[in-house]
């Protein structure tokens, strides 16, 4: 009976033994598990944020070029627009200073 008894206390034992190291494997395994999800995180973070500094880069690049345009064709339009104004000018300043001239006396 006792040889009974330590037999089944052995395999008790080794079933105790077997399931802590299958503990320790899974804890290990959670680990690096762990350990690689957090590489893969890194990794994805780090190539979300090259691909959203390429695409804010040609962005802005495309919004200046926008700017440039607008403010080349502005310039434009002063300049025709002061061109016609001096043009004017030119071609009527008396007649417009006989009229200041006449308001102001009266005539």
């Amino acid at each position: 009976m006792e040889s009974q008894m330590d037999t089944i206390i052995n395999q008790l034992s080794h079933i105790e033994g077997t399931a802590v190291r299958i503990l320790e494997s899974a804890e290990h395994q959670k680990k690096e598990l762990s350990l690689e999800m957090e590489q893969r995180t890194r990794e994805y973070d780090a190539r979300l944020a090259e691909e959203t500094k390429h695409q804010l880069d040609s962005l802005k690049e495309t919004l200046n070029a926008q700017k440039d345009a607008e403010l080349s064709c502005l310039q434009k339009e002063t300049a025709h627009t002061l061109q016609k104004l001096e043009e004017s000018y030119e071609k009527n300043h008396t007649v417009w200073a006989k009229e200041i001239l006449h308001s102001i006396i009266g005539a």
